[in-house]
């Protein structure tokens, strides 16, 4: 392990991260609240960096061992940066600001505020600017100021989610200037589109980075439906699905038509997935609530795919609904989004890839000689991926079971550990019970919040990249890796 070109790294990106904090320092100069925060916050950061480049060095070795290291140490330091402007303003715990800061780094929206309505409109951007730096990943964003190129696709592919990691350009930087334009553009389309729809200019904002970062922050206590306009719903809903979508896809889109963007497998599959769940929910509330189609059928959309695409957003207690509407939901918050998008969940094309990989094992079973491929997008599935995607899925379910079991250990119900676990490492931010849409996470314990902060972010750096610092060998020599 290299660590001298480690720190040097990590040390750059903390730099251009402190820059951010000096947002929010300046919305609150100009709104006349306290600054102190901020400014402590980002002289802090830039401090770090500092040191870490200062005692590092530019033209060390390079390899996906201090790749993996970069985008580890940053992730869990960046959380705690994250949460310093709440600690050192006073609104908040030393315990709920890391919380805070993590939740909203990592898109999980969990919040520990009962109400933010009380909060500083400071306070409100920094966390709605957290979600945005996440939502396609702070070491992607980052990436566009590295002057070498080396080290920026070792770092792509380490951060990146999903089996496949993007292949939309063979240059990883021009990839990442690619889709951050993409993701600024469908951020100011989105403003526009609220402005237009009767938000004031600071709610659409906000709304507008948690949203395509689907991250869950509000500014509103009652969400988007604080401000009585269906456009806005309808706007919010559109832009949670097109967040959920693989980035790479409209790279492809802009190269190639819609054609070939619509080849996708797991596009077709998740928007078959999400309007399954648009039709069952929606059956089931009409069939046990009571209620018209055409009154069901608005709250079935918005919530199902502000779970599906781990949005967190809420317009209504879920908990209340049908069991079958409930379940129904629960499951498509385990899938989550697409790979390569801002969402989070287990993600679509491992579920296609496994569901393929269970058909082609039933079908030898059968007939023993048959070669039987597993095929993604017309083409065959490497057998890397197969068992990536399977051990994935193991050790995902394992994390779940374990993470579960510790939150009850610490004194919670087993269905608000389960739901907690859900929200946490599938960054949906709403789970079951007391922490479901109708509550918070304030009444959670410390030692809870401690296994919730580590799920948050064992969710969205994909497990597996978290999970190499307890190998021993990831340390020492470089062999194997």
């Amino acid at each position: 392990m290299d660590f001298a070109a480690v720190r040097y790294l990590t040390g750059k990106l903390f730099l251009a991260y402190a820059g951010t904090m000096l947002i929010p320092f300046a919305a609150a100069l100009i709104l006349g609240e306290p600054a102190f925060a901020f400014a402590a916050a980002a002289l802090f950061t830039c401090a770090l960096g500092g040191v870490c480049t200062f005692t590092g060095k530019a033209d060390g070795r390079w390899s996906m061992r201090e790749s993996f290291a970069v985008v580890i140490f940053t992730w869990l330091i960046a959380g705690f940066l994250a949460g310093l402007p709440f600690w050192l303003g006073g609104t908040a715990s030393f315990i709920n600001a890391m919380f805070e800061g993590v939740s909203g780094l990592t898109c999980t929206g969990a919040t520990i505020f009962p109400s933010v309505e009380s909060l500083p409109r400071s306070v409100l951007l920094w966390r709605s600017l957290t979600h945005y730096l996440g939502g396609l990943g702070i070491i992607v964003f980052f990436v566009l100021f590295m002057p070498k190129t080396g080290p920026a696709a070792n770092l792509f592919r380490a951060e990146a989610s999903g089996p496949e990691k993007t292949k939309a350009m063979p240059r990883f930087k021009d990839a990442a200037l690619i889709i951050w334009w993409i993701y600024l553009a469908f951020t100011l389309a989105e403003i526009l589109l609220l402005k237009l729809a009767g938000l004031p200019l600071f709610d659409a904002v906000n709304h507008a980075m948690s949203n395509i970062a689907t991250g869950g922050f509000q500014v509103r206590d009652g969400g988007v439906r604080a401000y009585g306009s269906a456009a806005a719903e309808a706007i919010t809903v559109l832009f949670m699905i097109m967040g959920g979508v693989n980035f790479s896809l409209y790279v492809h889109l802009l190269r190639k038509g819609v054609r070939e963007a619509a080849r996708s497998t797991e596009l077709r599959l998740y928007l078959a997935l999400m309007a399954g769940g648009w039709f069952f929910v929606t059956l089931s509330l009409v069939g046990a609530g009571g209620r018209t189609a055409g009154a069901a059928l608005p709250e079935a959309v918005f919530q199902v795919t502000a779970m599906m695409t781990t949005t967190g957003f809420a317009v209504t207690d879920y908990a209340a609904w049908p069991p079958f509407a409930v379940m129904t939901a629960i499951i498509l918050m385990f899938i989550g989004g697409c790979a390569g998008s801002t969402a989070g969940g287990l993600k679509v094309a491992r579920l296609a890839i496994l569901a393929r990989m269970s058909q082609a094992h039933l079908k030898q079973m059968v007939q023993p000689q048959l070669v039987a491929e597993v095929r993604m997008d017309g083409q065959p599935a490497p057998e890397s991926v197969q068992r990536g995607v399977f051990l994935f899925f193991t050790i995902y379910i394992g994390v779940f079971a374990l993470a579960a079991w510790l939150l009850a250990a610490t004194g919670l119900p087993p269905l608000e550990a389960a739901g907690a676990v859900l929200a946490s490492l599938g960054n949906v931010g709403m789970g079951l019970g007391f922490v479901g849409a109708a509550g918070h996470f304030a009444a959670v314990g410390p030692l809870s919040k401690l296994v919730m902060t580590l799920c948050m972010l064992l969710g969205r750096l994909e497990v597996m990249t978290l999970l190499v610092l307890i190998q021993p060998g990831f340390w020492r020599g470089r062999r194997n890796w």
